[in-house]
């Protein structure tokens, strides 16, 4: 049989690439390996060391800008309390505004509109407390701000008229009137004594939503 040589042709002797590395001792290799591992180590924990103070120096910049906004908000704190304050008795003072019963407009207006032979025994308006609006405005307190006109405001009168058409015709108006609202026969009764010398008359109440800045 013929022999077969199962090196690759540049190994083959008489090739160019034959004897490449054959002069190279073992421990020379190891050396040269060691060496190049050694730099690639040096290299990387310089890499390392490097990427490490970064963080480093990020994380100490995100400190101190963490201390000084506690710094300011603990300084802007008293000045937060302040506005508030001053809030909360704007909108307690607005709400007593908005809420002041004009009784000479009231009574101005009543006089335009009642016919004759009607007369006004009772006159109420039930308004809201100015003084529970107040005290929740106290200084360290936070109040929440008042809406204008969003309790609705009794109002209620009561007479006697000499006969049941003053009472509608009371009814109507009544109704005319901007700053009143629902206005509602609470109760009519006829009486012994009336508005006139003639003789009885006839005893009503009436009901009604007060419009601080209607009209």
């Amino acid at each position: 049989m013929e022999a077969v040589n199962l090196l690759p042709a540049y190994a083959r002797s008489g090739r160019r690439w034959a004897a490449v590395g054959k002069e190279l001792e073992a421990k020379r290799v190891l050396m040269i390996g060691g060496i190049a591992a050694g730099a690639i180590a040096i290299g990387l924990g310089a890499a390392y060391a490097y990427e490490r103070s970064v963080v480093n120096d990020k994380k100490s910049q995100v400190n101190d800008a963490t201390a000084r906004l506690t710094a300011v908000n603990a300084q802007a704190a008293p000045i937060r309390a302040v506005a508030a304050d001053a809030s909360a008795r704007l909108s307690a003072a607005q709400a007593v505004v908005n809420n002041r019963v004009p009784w000479e407009n009231i009574e101005a207006g009543l006089s335009r509109v009642l016919p004759n032979q009607v007369y006004l025994t009772s006159l109420a308006v039930s308004t809201p407390t100015p003084a529970a609006s107040l005290a929740a405005a106290a200084p360290g307190t936070a109040a929440a701000p008042a809406v204008p006109g969003a309790a609705p405001i009794g109002f209620s009168i009561g007479g006697s008229a000499s006969s049941q058409v003053r009472v509608a015709l009371v009814l109507d108006r009544l109704a005319t009137l901007p700053w009143l609202t629902d206005v509602t026969l609470v109760s009519v009764s006829r009486t012994a004594t009336g508005p006139t010398s003639s003789g009885g008359g006839d005893s009503f109440s009436i009901n009604a939503t007060f419009q601080p800045t209607g009209g």
